[in-house]
């Protein structure tokens, strides 16, 4: 029997805030692990939905930074405001330049120079009080010292009242040098802070180039009185994110609801039909900081406009027995979100998702105040909700609808790539897990004979579901619909709109998982699709996960093991490495959807499959308990 470990005073440690941030830093910047977020890129032009991945950590250094120039800028108002953010995100360098007024370099009460009090001294602040203006970011005290301790190097030279201050910080402020301090122009004001943060604390300090230049606009769209500079690219909005969201719209229909409160301010814009999306999507800004995983805020948002949209046409659904749902309302919206909130509460220091304060009464109090204009400016839109409602009813009421629907389904599901070759057996539809992918095989592809299908989640465990219950799906409908499947019924192949169903999924665990429920759902219903005795129609794509270029020449490996064997063959060839499929270069998509190019392997039943997704889906966990057990010995 093992003894009880000893424990006395001597295990109880006190660290130095320092030695804390740099043991702990995810209690202060947030997550510390490589994540994928799906994140509006904004081109000159257009809106795209990428899969980006980052540590939230790295870039929330980054933030921390420049939210200090924006909360300085938030002070000021008579002069032209100035950010400029000259940085290498491949190796964590960046300098963050305001023309402010510069941090005061008065002595500080401690006795130190203030500049050094207030970027290396943790709980150093301005914004301490509850009664600061709208739209302040800071609010802890801890941001810059956070980032100067995980820093290998860390320099800020200010421009105020005709002097230039300059002060070195070395390995996480452990050093700090002397301030020194000479003459500047009279008239030359603001702050520059510049650092390198430290490989030693971060698994990857490296952030996308794309990521940090889409900071950069969003800086300027919700901040129309700035100027933002990224690496001498210049971004000014004098409309800010209206005149970004007009110019994403082009020609479809938005509408801009507003808030003007002493604690809130801001505005809403709804998008119609902007983005192949089958569910709503929110981009929120609060105080300038974009909030990667929602809050509060956008929740309140939809529950008011989805359940304002449903009392204004249910009378019209009751006449064909119909009611309207969420499910009806919630396709190809997109909102965005610019607010300025008093005293904003968030989960976490990393400020990505609002927890507080409540909004549900002003919202409300907002779309109904405004909900006559918006009626009177979208009802094509709101005819289309109630068409989608009436439409599904009828699916759910009678079978012989869902078979004459069935016919023309195809052309009408949400977020489908079509293929155009009216012999559909030589088609091919890629079933892709973001819409990044999608995006690349949309310009990589034979329009004539490549389909293509974005899931933007995993889809349900379908085991034991009836037709019904399935069809209630919004993602699997419209999947099933797009390939000419309809559940309860059997596979005519000559009758599919496809003569192949890829299912193209990273080669990762959520990609595996992905995979695993699609097939589930194929075989439960129609496992026809998979009898080995005919032609196989389910296939799963094998995208590379290293590719070598020269010139011309491409080679693709599956597996990275594969090519460190034979690597040394291959000097003076360019070596990518691909993350997923939404990382790929358009020129290796180009390859593998070529006819020359074997990337596809077929799924057939090979006799276990019923009891593989039985041990894998069914209710009855225990003999799925006993494998996992068995498989980990």
């Amino acid at each position: 029997m093992a003894k009880d470990k000893q424990y006395t005073g001597s295990d109880i440690k006190v660290l130095t805030d320092n030695q804390h941030v740099r043991l702990r830093t995810q209690v202060y910047l947030g997550n510390t692990h490589i994540t994928s977020y799906t994140i509006p890129i904004l081109a000159a032009d257009r809106l795209l939905l990428k899969d980006v991945e980052f540590i939230p950590a790295v870039y929330k250094a980054v933030g921390e930074i420049i939210d200090n120039s924006l909360d300085e800028f938030s002070q000021i108002s008579s002069k032209v405001k100035l950010l400029k953010i000259d940085a290498d995100p491949s190796i964590g360098k960046y300098t963050i330049t305001d023309n402010g007024r510069g941090i005061p370099i008065d002595k500080h009460p401690s006795g130190k120079y203030t500049p050094e009090v207030a970027l290396s001294s943790m709980k150093a602040g301005r914004n301490f009080t509850d009664d600061k203006e709208v739209g302040v970011i800071g609010q802890n005290g801890v941001g810059s010292a956070c980032v100067n301790y995980c820093s290998t190097d860390f320099e800020v030279t200010i421009h105020r009242d005709g002097k230039r201050y300059f002060q070195k910080f070395v390995d996480g402020a452990t050093k700090i040098s002397t301030p020194k301090i000479s003459s500047s122009a009279a008239s030359k004001t603001g702050t520059e802070v510049s650092f390198q943060l430290d490989p030693a604390i971060f698994k990857s300090v490296e952030l996308p180039e794309e990521l940090i230049r889409n900071r950069a606009m969003e800086i300027a769209m919700t901040n129309p009185d700035v100027t933002v500079e990224y690496n001498g690219e210049r971004f000014r909005f004098k409309k800010g994110l209206e005149e970004v969201v007009s110019t994403i719209a082009g020609k479809n229909p938005f509408y801009k609801f507003s808030l003007n409160e002493d604690h809130v301010q801001g505005d809403f814009f709804v998008v119609f039909n902007a983005l192949e999306s089958i569910d709503e999507m929110m981009f929120t800004w609060v105080n300038s900081s974009m909030l990667f995983d929602g809050g509060k805020c956008n929740t309140q948002f939809f529950n008011a406009f989805f359940d304002a949209t449903i009392n204004q046409l249910q009378r019209e659904a009751k006449k064909t027995k119909s009611t309207v749902t969420r499910n009806d309302v919630r396709q190809n919206i997109v909102v965005f979100a610019n607010l300025r909130i008093k005293n904003p509460e968030y989960d976490s220091q990393a400020k990505t998702r609002l927890t507080g304060p409540d909004l549900r009464k002003e919202i409300n109090v907002m779309i109904e105040r405004e909900w006559k204009s918006f009626v009177r400016k979208n009802g094509d839109w709101l005819s289309a909700v109630l068409e989608r409602a009436t439409e599904r009813h009828h699916i759910q009421e009678n079978k012989k609808a869902i078979d004459e629907h069935q016919k023309t389904m195809r052309k009408r599901v949400v977020g489908l790539l079509d293929a155009t070759s009216k012999m559909r057996s030589e088609c091919q539809l890629l079933i892709t897990e973001g819409l990044s992918a999608k995006s690349q095989i949309s310009e990589a592809r034979n329009p004539r004979t490549t389909g293509a299908f974005a899931l933007t989640g995993k889809i349900n465990n379908v085991y034991g579901n009836t037709p019904a219950q399935v069809l209630k799906m919004g993602k699997v409908t419209d999947l099933l619909s797009a390939i000419g499947l309809t559940p309860g019924k059997k596979v005519v192949r000559s009758s599919l709109n496809y003569g192949k169903i890829v299912i193209a999924t990273d080669a990762d665990y959520d990609g595996d998982d992905i995979f695993t429920l699609l097939i589930n759902l194929l075989y439960h219903f129609w496992p026809e699709l998979f009898d080995k005795n005919y032609e196989p129609i389910v296939y799963r794509l094998i995208a590379p996960n290293v590719c070598l270029v020269k010139g011309k020449q491409r080679l693709h490996f599956a597996r990275r093991s594969d090519y460190e064997r034979v690597k040394e063959k291959y000097k003076g060839w360019e070596t990518r490495y691909y993350k997923g499929l939404g990382s790929m270069h358009m020129d290796d998509w180009e390859m593998i959807l070529s006819d020359e190019h074997d990337t596809l392997i077929p799924i057939v039943d090979d006799g276990k499959m019923v009891e593989t997704l039985k041990l894998l889906f069914s209710d009855d966990s225990e003999p799925r308990k006993a494998w996992l057990t068995t498989d980990t010995q």
